[in-house]
């Protein structure tokens, strides 16, 4: 009989079409069978993960690692030891960085500078906007995951990292989808209308306000539909396909429901934050819960649970954006004068566990979302499901274990900035991870090497 290099036996397996108690076989980095408890060959190492479910490895689709940028708040290998550490197997890095991906050149920079930290497998994406529309289709055939486009304009000081990246008017806009709809692959926008972002901020700095609601207040949830509505005709004009990120208001993702019913391609994320938190917590939080687009009120933090549920929401994602202490703590006299974001890899998994042990979300869901949807969009086929064929990535989750959120026990360099969900009470935790048939994690033990991970490129 022939051995083989992994098995993995009494497991509870998740997947989006059911939960299943079979046995995983795993030879040189794949999956090769399925069997009943009763059949275990030989092999070179065998787990048991009696009381445990075992579901594909979480693929996190939305993440800001910026490096090479200011590494001091991330590198790559702190960031993907974080994705370990939260059962994240592959990720898809955005393209801030300094330079940003905005080229081909600078897209194989930052695969040779960033290589040999991965502790995961990763895949990139290349910027679109005003000043690089010529790149476009030479970044699609070098192999980036999509492109992203950001309709608000670059933060003042970081232009560089964001050159490439802005689309500057509603015709460059237009323009960047006609682009984007000679590839096969999704064109991701961040979506707040930048005209009324100036226009609502400046009304509320008039005011004076400098307080952490007054950030809340200048991005009020109009800016998002308006820039989903007039995103979305343009879409279906030009046939590409578009990726709304980070959805925080269930009226830009109804609107997007209904272009689907047009025939235009649409996929759809939102975020822990915008599920597990609300307009409530930036006063708790103060700067630390400054981000964009901005915590919503309870009552749309309600609607959007619906489109999650009903499937019209194909992805949860972290937004994962470190900073350092002293840059976010300038917020705490003038808001605006911090940046936005948060760390989120280390928590991104466990908050929706969580969830599901509210009854609030099932497991197969929880699947999709995570990753057999993101395996789809993103044509990373060898991703994405306990299926034989497929890489053996796992996460093994403990449903019975109940623990604490603390910042002090997180992967990520930006621990001093992890205030949004300190001391959170959590059931169910991510107590394995597997890459390729590697233990990468252990009971919160990262041991992947850097370097082990592989660039992902869409599938063919």
């Amino acid at each position: 009989m022939t051995r083989i290099d992994l098995v993995i036996k009494n497991g509870t397996i998740v997947r989006s079409d059911g939960v299943f108690q079979v046995n995983i076989h795993v030879n040189n980095g794949k999956i090769v069978a399925l069997t009943d408890y009763s059949y275990v060959p030989p092999c070179d190492e065998l787990i048991d993960a009696q009381g445990l479910y075992v579901m594909t490895g979480v693929i996190e689709p939305h993440l800001h690692l910026r490096d090479p940028s200011i590494n001091e708040r991330e590198d790559f290998e702190s960031g993907t030891k974080a994705c370990a550490a939260g059962g994240i197997t592959s990720i898809v890095e955005h393209p801030i960085s300094n330079p940003s991906v905005h080229n081909v050149d600078n897209l194989k920079n930052r695969i040779e500078a960033v290589k040999h930290k991965a502790v995961v497998d990763y895949g990139f994406y290349g910027g679109a906007g005003f000043d690089n529309l010529d790149e476009m289709e030479s970044l699609a055939e070098a192999g980036i995951m999509g492109f992203k486009t950001f309709l608000p304009a670059s933060p003042p000081g970081r232009e560089s990292e964001f050159k490439g990246l802005n689309a500057k008017d509603d015709g460059y806009l237009y323009r960047i989808l006609e682009n984007a709809a000679k590839t096969d692959i999704p064109a991701l926008f961040h979506l707040e209308d930048n005209t009324l972002l100036n226009l609502f901020e400046g009304r509320i700095k008039a005011k004076g306000r400098l307080d952490p609601m007054a950030h809340i207040d200048s991005r009020p949830e109009i800016c998002e539909i308006v820039a989903v509505a007039k995103l979305l005709a343009m879409a279906e004009d030009t046939g590409a396909k578009v990726q709304l990120v980070h959805m925080s208001t269930d009226r830009a993702v109804a609107l997007a429901k209904y272009y689907r019913t047009l025939g235009v391609s649409i996929s759809i994320e939102t975020c822990p934050q915008y599920l597990v938190l609300d307009s409530s917590d930036m006063d708790r939080c103060g700067a630390f819960a400054k981000m964009n687009p901005p915590l919503r009120s309870k009552k749309t933090q309600e609607r959007l649970w619906k489109y999650v549920l009903d499937g019209t929401i194909d992805m949860v994602v972290s937004d994962h954006s470190p900073f350092l202490l002293e840059e976010k703590e300038r917020g705490n006299e003038n808001i605006f004068d911090c940046p936005p974001g948060h760390p989120g890899l280390d928590t991104l998994l466990p908050l929706m566990l969580n969830e599901v042990s509210k009854g609030k979300l099932r497991l197969e869901q929880l699947s999709a979302l995570m990753a057999e949807n993101v395996a789809r969009i993103y044509r990373m086929k060898q991703k994405g499901k306990i299926e034989i064929g497929k890489d053996a990535d796992f996460v093994f989750i403990d449903m019975n274990q109940e623990w604490v959120i603390r910042a002090q026990d997180m992967y990520t360099k930006s621990k001093g900035t992890a205030k949004l969900f300190e001391g959170f009470v959590i059931k169910g935790k991510p107590v394995r991870t597997i890459l390729r048939g590697t233990t990468i994690m252990k009971n919160g033990e990262v041991m992947g090497k850097p370097g082990e991970g592989k660039l992902l490129t869409p599938s063919k």
